[in-house]
């Protein structure tokens, strides 16, 4: 057995109800985009952030490959001219300055802040 019922809609009751809910449902689709357009961006600029971080990173590594090529060659210079050290001392330090602050932590540590942030 089918029950139906009927009302009638004198004050537009239920045309306002069904326009309510309609408004709900736009409003949440649009909520729904602001968010995932936000996510977006997010992802977007840490990826831009890591490249950078990458790219300092190798600048990096090729600073100290140079630093470590001159440090061999002024160890093969001060052996063969028995000179006393003092230009590889010089090449020691140019190798401590060139690897100074470790730019692969700088990765780690963006990738922990990246992550605390997101759980805001």
């Amino acid at each position: 057995m089918i029950a139906a019922s009927w009302e009638i809609d004198l004050w537009g009751r239920i045309r306002r109800l069904n326009e309510a809910a309609r408004a709900q449902l736009l409003g949440s689709e649009d909520a729904r985009r602001a968010v995932a357009l936000s996510l977006v961006g997010r992802v977007a600029g840490a990826y831009v952030n890591l490249r950078d971080l990458d790219r300092q990173l190798e600048s990096s590594k090729l600073m100290v490959c140079g630093a470590w090529s001159s440090l061999r060659a002024t160890r093969t210079r001060t052996n063969a001219l028995s000179t006393g050290g003092v230009p590889r001392n010089s090449a020691q330090q140019k190798l401590t300055s060139a690897a100074g602050p470790a730019l692969a932590s700088s990765s780690t540590v963006f990738w922990h802040s990246s992550s605390a942030s997101s759980t805001d």
